[in-house]
């Protein structure tokens, strides 16, 4: 008995094993401007070790550390960003560590002001350091970002109650920073709702070019303090007076969300107000590949940035075409238009010209195959399978 438990146990130590789930990782950066190592965390989509030709957008989201919001809006990142009708593109996630108590509310806070939620003057919290840490964002941490990744010049901030008030201070003050903000619930209440008073200035005197803006809130005001809810007052003179070169959207919940409840929701709806038009179809991949290239030519016009479809989604859509016979006869022609669109938006991806080379050769396009596999092995030197097709072609150029 004893040699049977002691052979199973080896068995089932043989079939289980464990791997670890890598979400993201956690840095610090020494900060001459908040005087202090500032953390932050990354979470980098599937596809950035894959090539090192693709540059990303960049969301930054504050309170990385709060409540799971960095395992969880990362996460949302990758998934919106996936599958065969993405609804946004890939991006690199920079969480940013706020802290906690008093030294989260500093950094958050537009102007020095005693007066705490609830109502009550406590000296001994300080506030007024949000331009402060504006400043770090935009002079460390970005170009510490830009630098150690590949980046693209389109941003996003976003932040969540008090933290949502530097996303209105950063549109403000310095709205060539970033391209798009999402503000989840902010404390606009703070300093005598000091954000609120702020924005008829910037409607009038602030000058905007392709400027995104989420804002959300609910219907419940807290019994205790403040009684009004002056995002509400925000949100609503953002809408009846539209800021030129800043689209503005917005989510009010009803009693069946709170202040607590709304920030998943509300990223994602923010996410869509920010990438609208980004999504396509189901049936995208059945019209002439043409038609995708326009969708994305108006869309980087809409966003001010350039923006394609990701490369393996169009390489789905290229091989539907070549080979699935499921909705109908197949439609070689079809395929390598998807292909050659795939080669204009990642010139310097290998795998993009090795599916050229292989519509073309499907198509008994001998010779521009074998220039698609050419380019293909230059961008992957010694890859075996590359090598193979183009001595394939080459004997059959022989036998003909």
């Amino acid at each position: 008995m004893l040699k049977l438990l002691c052979a199973f146990l080896s068995f089932v130590s043989l079939c289980v094993s464990a791997e670890a789930i890598n979400i993201g990782e956690k840095f610090s950066l020494d900060s001459k401007i908040l005087g202090e190592q500032r953390g932050y965390w990354i979470s980098l989509p599937d596809s950035y070790k894959k090539n090192g030709f693709k540059k990303y957008p960049v969301f930054y989201f504050l309170d990385a550390d709060q409540n799971h919001f960095f395992q969880t809006f990362s996460g949302m990142v990758k998934q919106m960003g996936s599958d065969a009708s993405p609804q946004i593109p890939e991006m690199i996630f920079v969480g940013i560590s706020m802290g906690s108590g008093s030294k989260r509310y500093f950094d958050a806070t537009p102007t020095e002001s005693t007066v705490q939620y609830g109502g009550k003057k406590n000296d001994s919290i300080k506030t007024g350091g949000a331009s402060k840490f504006l400043k770090y964002l935009q002079q460390e941490l970005i170009p510490h970002i830009d630098t150690t990744y590949s980046t693209s010049d389109y941003r996003l901030l976003s932040g969540y109650s008090v933290t949502g008030m530097p996303v209105i201070l950063a549109l403000y003050t310095m709205p060539e920073i970033f391209n798009g903000y999402i503000a989840v619930d902010p404390s606009i209440w703070f300093d005598n709702h000091v954000m609120l008073r702020r924005t008829e200035n910037f409607i009038k005197n602030v000058k905007l070019n392709k400027r995104r803006l989420f804002l959300a809130s609910s219907h419940r005001v807290g019994a205790v303090y403040p009684k009004e809810n002056f995002t509400l007052e925000l949100l609503e003179k953002m809408k009846v007076t539209p800021k030129e070169g800043l689209d503005f959207g917005s989510v009010i919940y009803g009693l069946e969300e709170n202040h607590q409840s709304m920030p998943i929701l509300s990223f994602y709806k923010g996410l869509r107000h920010i990438f609208d038009g980004y999504m396509i179809d189901e049936e995208a991949r059945f019209r002439p590949a043409n038609e995708l290239k326009n969708h994305f030519q108006k869309l980087s016009e809409k966003l001010g940035s350039s923006f394609f479809l990701n490369e393996g989604v169009v390489q789905y859509f290229g091989y539907d075409n070549l080979y699935n016979t499921q909705f109908g006869n197949i439609n070689i022609n079809q395929a390598i238009e998807y292909f050659k669109l795939n080669v204009e938006n990642y010139p310097k991806s290998y795998s993009a010209w090795d599916s050229l080379g292989e519509g073309y050769l499907v198509n008994g396009e001998n010779s521009l195959a074998l220039s698609a596999y050419k380019k293909a092995l230059e961008l992957s030197p010694n890859n075996k399978s590359i090598e193979v097709q183009i001595e394939k072609i080459k004997l059959l150029k022989q036998k003909n």
